[in-house]
């Protein structure tokens, strides 16, 4: 299979994984729906599962470089970090680099 049609298979089974609505219509599917939608569906948390191990990879690698008394703790419990983390997060299972 080519790059380009595995990329778009990727794509459409995490925007599969993420749609309610449209899960639930192929569970309606009498008799194979439920099957469809687990191989629908794990491919997509397949490719989050991998994505979300590069961030947290990459951000346990880049944090090892930084001295322990330059780390700011106030400011890694405030909603400002937390809202950062949910992006990072968020871009991440997004993005087909990581």
């Amino acid at each position: 299979m080519s790059e380009e049609v595995n990329n778009k298979i990727s794509k459409a089974s995490e925007v599969y994984a993420e749609n309610t609505i449209l899960r639930a219509a192929v569970n309606a599917i009498p008799y194979v729906g439920s099957s469809l939608d687990v191989i629908f569906a794990s491919k997509g948390q397949e490719i989050i599962r991998s994505r979300l191990n590069c961030l947290l990879d990459n951000l346990k690698q880049e944090m090892d470089k930084i001295k322990e008394n330059k780390v700011d703790r106030k400011y890694l419990e405030s909603g400002e970090w937390f809202d950062i983390i949910l992006k990072c997060i968020d871009l991440s299972v997004k993005n087909k680099r990581y």
